[in-house]
């Protein structure tokens, strides 16, 4: 099973791709479903 990313400061996480981003506004029908996905791939929390 992969390793979750952990957060590593207030803006950053593990893997984290995205820098100097603040916020991001997303629009799902599903936002718990699509969160964990972001999580996953390194955008959040």
């Amino acid at each position: 099973m992969p390793t979750m990313p952990t957060v590593t400061s207030d803006v950053t996480m593990s893997n984290s791709f995205l820098t100097e981003t603040i916020q991001v506004y997303v629009v799902t029908r599903d936002y718990q479903r699509t969160m964990e996905g972001l999580v996953q791939t390194g955008i959040g929390p």
